[in-house]
């Protein structure tokens, strides 16, 4: 056809070898990793500088703030990840039930003691109902003790992070290839290499009569395991 030419045309041959790589390494999604992570603290540095004026027209702005400041907690903590497969009471226990997730860990909180507070704590993300929350929508909390002990995700204070989530979810990998939906650090004697976190929150568009309900998705990777004995 005029005006158009192929690559076979042009001479151009290129042929995938069956042996070759697919996917990414350890490495490479390591890599991977850093970047979002500089990335998310630059669009949180920005959305948040902005949020205050803008949230004034566009109270969208302000949720999705509050998304980004949520998503990046829960990498932070994860990130700071404390584990020895010899100490029982240090925990990473993870579950999918439905819409949420369920992560408990013990979590390194760097200056606390200087606070004359415990530098490792326990720490869960979980979904859970509320009356602010939409039909359909829950409230993602964090959970925080002062106590690592033998009874993870029990006791301690329960701190709400974001309303109107509609999923929380996660998953788990050794090798960045096989991942997994449930992580029992007491069955496996080792916490994951990576972490993806989604959230799904519900945020509504337009005004008036015309305003409907859409999905608003946050994406991430974490990497476990800075702090690991």
């Amino acid at each position: 056809m005029p005006g158009r030419c192929s690559l076979n045309a042009m001479g151009w041959h290129h042929k995938v070898k069956r042996s070759q790589r697919l996917g990414l390494s350890l490495v490479e999604l390591s890599v991977v990793i850093l970047i979002i992570g500089m990335l998310l603290t630059i669009m949180f540095a920005v959305i948040t500088g902005v949020v205050d004026i803008v949230s004034v027209v566009s109270p969208n702005v302000r949720t999705k703030s509050q998304a980004f400041l949520a998503i990046t907690q829960i990498r932070t903590c994860i990130s700071q990840t404390y584990y020895n497969p010899n100490i029982d009471r240090l925990w990473f226990v993870a579950d999918n039930r439905g819409e949420s997730a369920r992560l408990s860990l013990a979590c390194v909180h760097p200056g606390a003691e200087e606070l004359g507070r415990p530098a490792v704590r326990e720490v869960s993300f979980y979904l859970s109902k509320t009356p602010e929350d939409k039909e359909g929508t829950f409230t993602l909390f964090r959970r925080e003790d002062q106590l690592v002990d033998d009874k993870p995700g029990q006791g301690g204070w329960h701190y709400p992070l974001l309303h109107n989530v509609k999923e929380f979810s996660m998953r788990y990998t050794l090798n960045g290839k096989d991942w997994q939906a449930n992580w029992k650090s007491e069955e496996t004697r080792r916490i994951p290499r990576i972490v993806e976190i989604r959230l799904v929150l519900e945020i509504e568009k337009g005004r008036g009569d015309k305003r409907e309900a859409r999905a608003f998705t946050l994406q991430t990777l974490a990497r476990p395991g800075v702090y690991i004995r």
